[in-house]
């Protein structure tokens, strides 16, 4: 499946919010916060791309702020 993006799992908002709590509300490559400590608008971003085989499971998801998330990709997401 290398190179092709399959859809997000069904209840990939609950996945997302699990991992934000788990990192703490915070990027964890620059340390903004978000939700509750802060004001930055965090992402869930996978560490393994999907397009590459990486899976939808926490251990490889990881938040990211907005502006990390954007540099790691070179492109700038929709709000």
């Amino acid at each position: 499946m290398r190179g092709e993006t399959r859809p997000l799992p069904e209840d990939w908002g609950t996945r997302a919010h699990l991992v934000r709590h788990r990192d703490g509300f915070y990027c964890r490559n620059c340390g903004t916060g978000g939700g509750p400590n802060g004001s930055a608008e965090l992402h869930v971003d996978h560490q393994v791309p999907r397009s590459a085989g990486g899976s939808d499971e926490p251990e490889n998801l990881r938040t990211l702020c907005r502006g990390c998330h954007e540099a790691r990709h070179a492109r700038v997401f929709d709000t």
